[in-house]
């Protein structure tokens, strides 16, 4: 059962032995159990959904944005996988046999991005990344490797990839593209 609930403060629901911080305000997650990222931290903004999909891993700013997820889909509802106020909204929607979404379209409303957010899906192969800090890059936050059927969702940091075997993976971020603007390389 999905209960509408209000966060008000970032807490690691985890011992301190567990928790890993220290990287100039970042906390860092390495979940392998099947929790909702909002039981690892409470974060301000008001639950939309229920989850129950596997953490992987997960970079959170000391004021509680998201920086980065990596998720496995277990859920069995629909559910999101980001805050409100993430520069993308990510979900699993599940419809049910008959399901009628009503046609409707989404209205124009002015919204400044500062820098873009991007899914990776990895429909098969593996794919191992490395985040580092945003303004600091040669400051490696954490690695890992995504397997078919999971998820990156990359905020404000910055990242690498390296497919270890062939891989499909569609990629999402928002418009329009810039060309040489939209990347800085180190």
């Amino acid at each position: 059962m999905c209960e509408n609930k209000t966060y008000t403060h970032l807490t690691p629901v985890y011992s301190l032995s567990e928790r890993k911080s220290g990287l100039d305000g970042y906390i860092l997650s390495n979940s392998v159990a099947n929790l909702s990222y909002r039981s690892i931290f409470q974060i301000s903004y008001n639950e939309r959904s229920c989850m129950n999909d596997k953490i992987i891993n997960s970079i959170y700013s000391k004021e509680g944005e998201l920086r980065f997820l990596h998720l496995q889909i277990n859920g069995s509802k629909t559910s999101f996988f980001v805050p409100a106020d993430f520069l993308l909204q990510v979900g699993h929607l599940v419809f049910p046999k008959d399901n009628l979404t009503k046609r409707h379209r989404h209205a124009v409303v002015p919204r400044k991005i500062l820098y873009t957010a991007e899914v990776l899906i990895i429909i098969s192969g593996k794919l191992e990344y490395t985040i580092s800090d945003y303004k600091q890059s040669e400051k490696i936050l954490t690695k890992g490797i995504a397997n078919a059927h999971e998820i990156l969702i990359l905020g404000k940091v910055g990242h690498s990839f390296k497919s270890i075997v062939k891989s499909e993976i569609i990629e999402v971020k928002q418009g329009p593209y810039l060309g040489r603007l939209d990347k800085e390389y180190d």
